[in-house]
């Protein structure tokens, strides 16, 4: 365990579990919450915004999946330790067997266990689409072997899951390893997501952005970023407020989510079709960094969960808009394409570069990294999503500069 400065005694202890936790440590933080941060990284700022931090283990087999014993265990340290928690709040991590967070001995804060396994169950959940209307790429639920499609898996995330036939992995041996596998057909478009608030009837909307991607060998849709929000048009506004109103009250989502969506330019398309549903995150999103910086998020996010109530009027706008009004912010995740050793020296020019790069997800000490592991986070701001990703494309440039790393180790994103 790593321990921070001490919050506030009064203030009350949140734990946050996830792949990742840092984004929702530092919006809990902000909202006078005493964290407890428990991750697969424990990184420098996941740290500074925790009262302490506690390792978690990945599940053999799955993908980027979180191995609940090990969770069972921080959580047993915390109670012989005498820790009162305020809730569980979970980031992406425990798609493959949400039902058994179900028992954990800790108020949970967010869509319930049995739900998440609900909208993750791909039958479930595009009959649901089915029934509502909205509009999806064909999927099938056997094995598909002509080119133009994907093999899918409902129990992962980041994009670990997606693999096109043509690689040779969405045979029917591939699909039968997983019960949340699925095929869906390929469909070129704008990658989307949408942030909003559930309270188990109705979504409060917060935004709409572009996804990121950074392919790898075997991982050609791995998750490489985010920019928003994006402007919406009120047409725009009100379809996604029918999608998200309908998919809430159907699956009981609590508290902040995200949904996956294309957007594609097809004028043969009917206007419904062209906004196309393809999962729900029904947990803290990573596209929560991009929202709520003056506070208030965690904090909303608590009140949707326990008391059903979601920010209207000028606290929603409030949570909306970045520090700056107008602005746009945005991430992308520094990949390394081959092991490397991050010594002493390049760990304090990291650490050095942190402010002039708006670097974060920073490790906490010297170590080495495999091939496939994030270095940090770059991270920008500014007045349109175009300039946001030109600034992320220099400050990734200026970072592999400063670390003398070759393009031969450093993965590029497509922004």
């Amino acid at each position: 365990m790593s321990t921070a400065p001490a919050a506030a005694a009064s203030a009350p202890r949140l734990l946050i579990a996830g792949q990742s936790v840092r984004a929702a440590a530092q919006a809990a933080q902000r909202d006078g919450f005493a964290v407890i941060a428990l991750d697969l990284f424990g990184d420098a700022d996941t740290r500074a915004a925790s009262l302490a931090w506690h390792p978690l283990a990945l599940q053999a087999g799955a993908p980027w999946q979180i191995d609940i014993t090990s969770l069972r265990a921080a959580l047993a340290a915390l109670a012989a330790d005498g820790v009162v928690l305020a809730g569980l709040a979970v980031t992406g991590g425990f798609e493959a067997d949400a039902a058994a967070l179900a028992d954990l001995p800790v108020p949970w804060l967010g869509s319930a266990p049995q739900a998440i396994a609900r909208v993750r169950n791909p039958a479930l959940f595009f009959a649901a689409l089915d029934a509502y209307g909205i509009a999806h790429p064909a999927v099938s639920f056997t094995p598909v072997t002509l080119p133009g499609w994907l093999r899918k898996d409902f129990g992962t995330s980041g994009g670990a899951h997606v693999q096109p036939v043509e690689a040779g992995v969405a045979s029917g041996v591939a699909g039968a390893s997983s019960p949340l596998a699925y095929w869906q057909q390929r469909v070129d478009g704008e990658p989307l997501s949408l942030t909003l608030l559930a309270d188990g009837h109705q979504a409060a909307l917060l935004g709409i952005n572009r996804q990121l991607l950074a392919p790898a060998p075997g991982r050609p849709y791995r998750f490489g970023g985010l920019i928003g929000p994006l402007p919406w048009s009120g047409v725009l506004q009100t379809r996604l407020q029918g999608i998200a109103d309908r998919l809430v009250s159907h699956f009981d989502l609590r508290g902040l989510c995200g949904i996956d969506l294309l957007q594609i330019a097809d004028p043969l398309l009917d206007e419904g079709e062209t906004l196309q549903v393809l999962e729900v995150n029904p947990r803290l999103p990573g596209s929560l960094a991009l929202y709520g910086g003056a506070g208030g998020l965690m904090r909303a996010h608590v009140e949707a969960c326990r008391h059903a109530r979601l920010p209207r009027g000028d606290a929603l706008s409030a949570l909306r808009s970045p520090p700056v009004d107008g602005e746009v912010s945005g991430f992308e995740v520094v990949y390394l394409r081959a092991p490397w050793q991050l010594d002493e020296l390049p760990w304090h020019r990291l650490h050095a570069l942190a402010a002039s790069l708006g670097l974060q997800d920073l490790p906490a000490f010297p170590l080495r990294l495999e091939a496939g592991q994030p270095l940090c986070t770059v991270s920008a701001r500014g007045p349109d999503a175009q300039a946001v990703a030109q600034t992320l494309a220099q400050r990734h440039a200026r970072l592999r500069q400063a670390l003398q790393l070759s393009s031969d180790l450093i993965q590029e994103t497509e922004r």
